[in-house]
């Protein structure tokens, strides 16, 4: 049972980050930008972090959601089309791009196996690296917790925000450092388009 006492309050304020909408640069501002990014791909110091903990229930497909075929006539998963992306621009960049995966566990071993029969969809298997986002008690709508049927306290995924504290505990920001990555790129997998 939460109380108010352990809620610990904290004063500031909210405000939004600065940012450059694409959509707005004049032709000179995005070649700078451009030239920019495809430098920091190069030195080989730019990652991808797709979050792929979820389960794609809502599609109606009882499997990890990056199993998911795309359809509209193309016939890949939507981790393919991914992958596919990636191999582009290691092509495109003549470097290696790190894929990191967050999954939970619920789908983390059907995740594995899939890129195993797929033969990471061409991805060196030493650049793809899985890990399991977190997971916190699960409260009621009166603030208690749940118990499952064996009386343990019930557990959920932490959810997109949790990419980093996962990251840390199963030792891959280290493993990016190593690599010398600064830039990460995250998307959820259902981005098809990222």
């Amino acid at each position: 049972n939460i109380t108010n006492k352990s809620i610990k309050k904290i004063d500031g304020e909210i405000s939004s980050i600065d940012y450059i909408d694409k959509s707005k640069l004049s032709k000179e501002e995005y070649k700078k930008y451009y030239e920019i990014g495809k430098k920091r791909i190069e030195e080989g110091k730019y990652a991808v972090v797709t979050m792929a903990g979820g389960q794609g229930t809502r599609l109606g497909y009882v499997a990890p959601k990056g199993t998911f075929k795309i359809g509209g006539g193309i016939d890949k998963s939507l981790f393919e089309a991914l992958a596919d992306k990636i191999k582009e621009a290691r092509k495109k960049f003549g470097t290696n791009i790190p894929w990191y995966i967050m999954t939970s566990r619920e789908n983390n071993n059907a995740t594995e196996k899939f890129f195993e029969k797929y033969d990471f969809f061409g991805l060196p298997y030493e650049d793809v690296k899985f890990f399991k986002q977190g997971e916190l008690p699960m409260l009621d709508t009166n603030g208690k917790l749940m118990l499952d049927e064996t009386g343990l306290v019930k557990l959920a995924a932490d959810g997109h925000g949790g990419v980093f504290e996962s990251l840390v505990k199963n030792g891959y920001l280290n493993d990016m450092k190593q690599r010398g990555i600064e830039w990460i790129f995250i998307s959820g997998v259902d981005n098809v388009l990222a």
